[in-house]
């Protein structure tokens, strides 16, 4: 990534998304800012991955 990159001008856990679209092809619409940070973001996947696994149907089960 060169220094030019907007990922390169991040700060600690700030973070961003770039959408590019027939509208924003040229210069993706970008969104910035505080990340949640590490902690908050392993919660919320574990979060996903359990309900996922509740979701899914068991082998065996009837």
């Amino acid at each position: 990534m060169t220094r030019e990159h907007p990922a390169a001008r991040l700060w600690g856990s700030e973070t961003f998304v770039a959408f590019t679209t027939e509208r924003h092809a040229e210069w993706p619409l970008r969104v910035q800012g505080a990340g949640a940070g590490g902690a908050v973001t392993a919660a919320g996947l574990l979060a996903e991955v359990l309900e996922v696994a509740r979701a899914s149907p068991r082998e065996g089960a009837r």
